[in-house]
């Protein structure tokens, strides 16, 4: 993912605070904006919290869930087409690929002649760990 060629593709400015945010999202998988503000103190709050919402505009991040006290973002990668699964009790998130998932939701939008485009799903369980 070529940060400049998409903020050229969407008439927006390549900026260094950019580049330097964009690096810290690669490097993490799942995200909050509270995570890129610890690990991005050089970088006000308000640019992270404008670069987090530019960046979910033009489809570079998605939310992938929405805890009670954050969003959750990630890369996003419309050939990686993947579910989540999340603990209730320690919020852990991990994500799991099901081509049958997958081929179910394109069937059901076949039958009501639609053209799936984006799906999202989310379990929500208690993990092993939590369990004991």
């Amino acid at each position: 993912m070529d940060l400049k060629n998409i903020l050229k593709e969407n008439g927006k400015s390549y900026t260094l605070e950019r580049e330097v945010i964009f690096n810290e999202i690669k490097s993490l998988h799942h995200f909050s904006y509270a995570d890129l503000e610890n690990k991005l103190t050089n970088i006000s709050r308000a640019s992270i919290f404008r670069n987090l919402n530019l960046f979910k505009s033009i489809w570079i991040i998605d939310i992938v869930d929405n805890k009670e006290w954050a969003l959750i973002y990630e890369i996003y990668n419309e050939k990686n087409h993947h579910e989540h699964m999340k603990c209730l009790d320690c919020w852990d998130i991990i994500e799991f690929d099901d081509s049958e998932v997958h081929d179910l939701f394109e069937k059901i939008s076949r039958k009501h002649h639609f053209s799936l485009q984006k799906h999202t799903i989310s379990f929500e369980w208690t993990c092993e760990k939590c369990t004991k």
